[in-house]
């Protein structure tokens, strides 16, 4: 993922353009619009925190766009492998029959129901047990403020899952997996009391949103809240991982 600062005025694509990446707004504002005035005004503005591409449709399918900048603007670009390495949607069918099976301990028992995307990433916290490092997985805060909480060295990760949380009295250790980092946050929160975790499995290390209220944004892809996605797989080198929404104190970096 990379990132583009823009001039006002300046294109971000045009038509004809390849429709190959994914685009989301940092800062600023993009104009998305057709090449030629329309009956139906199919123009708009889009702000921060808006995703978008030149695939995208506009009144209709298949409607070639143009988007450029209003003001100066700053967008991070994804190409489509990225964004297919980053999105990896927390359970499917396969996968939850295979975690029904292994919890029947007796043969005449009833499997669960098929619980929903969000009771599905909150029952995920639960009967994790701790593995070992299998590789080297540093973790550090951004922001200032956030470094005076947790220390301005990172945090070399021994043990998965590492969660990550509000500090909170109402915070019951006896929950499984219990919170390895927990951070203070004044209201509103934009920190859930256990919000999101990282973890190993099969596909390398990932992060997954515990439920929380925001939601865990991962090198610019969303998890939670109204997206299916509760699960990303992080990529080789330095990831970001925010805690909420965009205009949230808590970022931190995962170096793999």
């Amino acid at each position: 993922m990379r990132e583009r600062i823009l001039n006002d005025g300046e294109f971000v694509f045009r038509v004809g353009d390849p429709a190959d990446s994914v685009y989301i707004i940092v800062n600023g504002f993009i104009v998305l619009a057709t090449p030629q005035p329309t009956n139906d005004g199919a123009e708009r503005v889009a702000g921060q925190g808006t995703i978008f591409s030149a695939a995208e449709a506009m009144g209709g399918p298949g409607r070639p766009i143009m988007a450029h900048a209003r003001g100066a603007a700053t967008v991070q670009v994804m190409s489509s492998a990225e964004v297919l390495t980053a999105i990896n949607p927390y359970h499917n069918v396969t996968d939850l029959q295979s975690r029904q099976q292994r919890q029947i301990t007796d043969q005449t028992a009833t499997p669960s129901p098929v619980p929903n995307a969000a009771s599905a990433a909150k029952a995920g916290t639960e009967n994790f047990a701790m593995t070992l490092a299998k590789q080297n997985v540093r973790f550090a805060a951004i922001r200032p403020d956030i470094v005076r909480q947790v220390g301005k060295d990172s945090i070399l990760i021994e043990r998965f899952p590492f969660l990550v949380g509000r500090q909170s009295s109402r915070t019951s250790e006896a929950m499984s997996p219990p919170v390895s980092l927990a951070i203070s946050d004044d209201q509103p929160f934009q920190l859930s009391r256990r919000h999101f975790m990282i973890d190993q499995d099969d596909d390398g290390i990932i992060v997954r949103d515990c439920g929380s209220h925001n939601g865990t944004i991962v090198n610019g892809v969303m998890l939670g809240v109204r997206n299916i996605g509760y699960r990303a797989v992080l990529v080789p080198g330095e990831n970001e991982i925010i805690a909420g929404t965009l205009i949230s104190p808590f970022r931190f970096s995962c170096w793999i």
